[in-house]
């Protein structure tokens, strides 16, 4: 496929043929361009359309395990795999006759497809930090037809939930492409499993969002947009609730409640720009918008906490904490709680005056009338 990619099988366990025209590479890894590990896989089922002068039919991959990676110059390891090799790093044509006309690309007509796949996708931050997320069980295929390369729905579990995915690559130089990503049940406990927190938080995360990425909009960096639902859950222990609560003197240890989450962002270049989020429950709701990196550092968010459905019942404060912007908010005064430092790690202040966004004002009128 060296017209198609500059991936290339570089390790392999062990190899067999059989008289079907199958080729078996097993325990084979595959890497990019730049030498870092693509992917690997079990067994590789290379399906030949005859022996002599043959094509490749169809490829199948078990087990395989594959590496998703973004950079912290905001380019995709994906990039550099469904790049054509350059043409002087390609084979030289056999000579002889040649009883099958040749594939444009090498790449095989009846598609690639996985079976039992577990995908990580990892971004990188500016500082050097990491975050991945790992769908496992995945199933799909990858046909080229008309020249667009075509992802069929992949199916998998993620987090204790469902996730299913779609995409078309049109152009691999330059690289053009767009896909969905649609997420059910997802469970927000397994999602914040590496925050340690000291209590877990509960609920069931739904989401779906698209990316495209095109070089004459987008500059060839990825722009994406998208909605999430939480429900059933309790999310209070999260390091940047705790810090909204200590800031107005309230008792962590409360009856706590989240009747449901909404979140609306859009992802450009390394943001992930939250355009309006609602929490509501008990003893507050919040109201807010802002931004942060890819990785989870970065914060600039500001929350309007507003009382919860049952009222004052709900709030204890902290014995000698100061209660004037607990009664403000009680009162139905605006309180700007911004918040800063990382998502494990966030640093809080109260800043009256704060030009609070029109968007979020609508909301919390819409949502406090109900």
């Amino acid at each position: 496929m060296d017209g198609f990619a500059t991936a290339r099988v570089e390790r392999i366990g062990g190899v067999d043929l059989d008289l079907r025209g199958e080729i078996t590479l097993r325990n084979a890894e595959v890497y990019d361009g730049s030498r870092r590990l693509f992917f690997r896989s079990r067994r590789v089922v290379l399906a030949l359309d005859g022996l002599r002068d043959p094509r490749l039919a169809r490829v199948d991959l078990y087990d395989p395990e594959i590496f998703l990676r973004r950079e912290s110059d905001g380019s995709w390891n994906l990039e550099r795999v469904f790049r054509p090799r350059k043409k002087e790093e390609r084979q030289p044509p056999s000579s002889g006759p040649v009883s099958n006309p040749p594939q444009e690309d090498g790449f095989p007509y009846q598609g690639i497809h996985l079976f039992g796949g577990t995908v990580h996708v990892t971004t990188v931050s500016e500082s050097g930090r990491e975050v991945t997320w790992t769908t496992t069980g995945v199933r799909g295929s990858l046909i080229k037809e008309l020249g667009v390369l075509t992802v069929r729905p992949f199916d998998g579990r993620f987090y204790g939930g469902m996730l299913r995915s779609s995409a078309e690559i049109v152009s691999t130089d330059p690289f053009r492409c767009s896909f969905q990503v649609v997420v059910t049940g997802a469970d927000v406990a397994k999602l914040a499993e590496r925050l340690s927190l000291a209590r877990p938080v509960l609920g069931r995360l739904d989401a779906v969002f698209a990316l495209r990425t095109s070089p004459e909009k987008t500059n060839s960096r990825p722009i994406a947009a998208g909605q999430a639902e939480i429900r059933d859950g309790d999310l209070w222990d999260l390091p940047v609730f705790l810090s909204i609560l200590s800031i107005l003197g309230l008792d962590p240890g409360f009856n706590r409640k989240l009747d449901s989450a909404e979140l609306k962002f859009t992802i450009e270049e390394d943001r992930f720009r939250i355009d309006q989020m609602n929490f509501l429950g008990s003893p507050l709701c919040l109201f807010g918008e802002g931004e942060m990196d890819l990785s989870g550092e970065n914060l600039d968010v500001v929350f309007i906490p507003r009382l919860g459905k049952r009222g004052m019942g709900d709030i204890i404060p902290i014995f000698g904490i100061p209660l004037q912007w607990l009664l403000d908010v009680v009162k139905g005064v605006f309180v700007p709680v911004v918040l800063s430092g990382s998502f494990d790690k966030p640093r809080v202040a109260v800043k009256p005056g704060y030009i609070v966004a029109e968007p979020v004002r609508k909301l919390i009128e819409t949502k406090s009338s109900r």
